[in-house]
This record gives structure tokens, sequence and C-alpha cells, in this order.
């Protein structure tokens, strides 16, 4: 499938320094429950062109998210602290650990496995409204769904982010 490109809507001239202090965090209502988001200011800043939120684990480790992919055009990941797990079709099992990145374009398919309970996750976006839509699993993945182990060997070949 096809993803359109959003097209950028504020100049330069016509976004705002934004300052966000650690010691008096902000955060926002987030995908999912056991995950807080700390707003860094980029949305406000860019007026929705971009987004960027350190996600903090809150309950615990992560539970799986299930398939789905971000209708947005992309997503950047950097781990500051702790690791998380992610499954995709086409690089297979990815661990991310501290100082580790990742960038998804919008529309891959993927799912997160768990995570470390001190996770701690930049998360970029661009635009700043990241939809998520969840999806059937794929069928490769249907058939191996009781193995999370390291399978990045495995579906380096033959299996397209989009499937």
């Amino acid at each position: 499938e096809d993803m359109e490109i959003t097209p950028r809507k504020v100049n330069p001239g016509d976004m705002s320094v934004e300052h966000r202090e650690a010691a008096n965090p902000t955060f926002n209502p987030g995908r999912r429950a056991e995950i807080k988001y700390r707003d860094l200011g980029l949305e406000a800043a860019t007026r929705g062109d971009m987004r960027a939120e350190v996600m903090h684990i809150s309950e615990g480790t992560s539970r799986p998210t299930g398939w789905h992919y971000h209708t947005a055009d992309v997503q950047f990941l950097h781990m500051i602290k702790g690791w998380v797990k992610m499954e995709f079709g086409d690089a297979g099992v990815v661990t991310l650990s501290p100082g580790d990145s990742i960038t998804i374009p919008g529309g891959t398919v993927h799912q997160e496995l768990c995570s470390s309970d001190d996770m701690e996750l930049l998360e970029i976006s661009v635009p700043a409204k990241l939809g998520t839509v969840n999806v059937e699993a794929p069928e490769w993945a249907r058939e191996r769904s009781d193995d999370y182990g390291d399978r990045s060997e495995v579906h380096k070949v033959g299996h397209a982010a989009n499937t």
C-alpha cells in the first residue's frame, strides 16, 4: 500500500522556541497504558509538523503490542535507557539497547514484543500525529507465533514489511 506523504504546513519562520525542563515534565496521553509519554515541545514548536516524546515504562514491563503500522511519514526511535525488542517482517527481531536507534517508515508492519522495566525511549514522528492501525499477523508470523527468539537471520529475505 502506498503511503501518502504529508505536506509540511509550517514555514521555519512560523515556528516557535519551546523549552521543556526535565525537572518539570509534561506528559501526554499515549497509545499504551503502561507507558508515560513525556512531551519534549517539538509538536508545539513545529505546529504539528513533528513530535518528540520520551517514553517511560510506568507499570512494570511492557506487553506485546500485536501487529500494527503507523500512519505517519516516519517514526524514529532512540534508546536512552533499558532495552526493547521489536519484530519486523524484513529485519526479524531487533533489540534496541542504550544508544541504538531505528527509523521506521510509515506503513511498516511491526510489533513490540517486550521491554525492560526501566525503558526510556525517545520517539520522534513526522508529522506529529502518529495514527496506529492494528493488522492481522503476517502469515509467516502466524506460523511461528510461539517462537519469540531472535529471528533476524531467518527473516532477512522474502518478507516485505508491508505484508
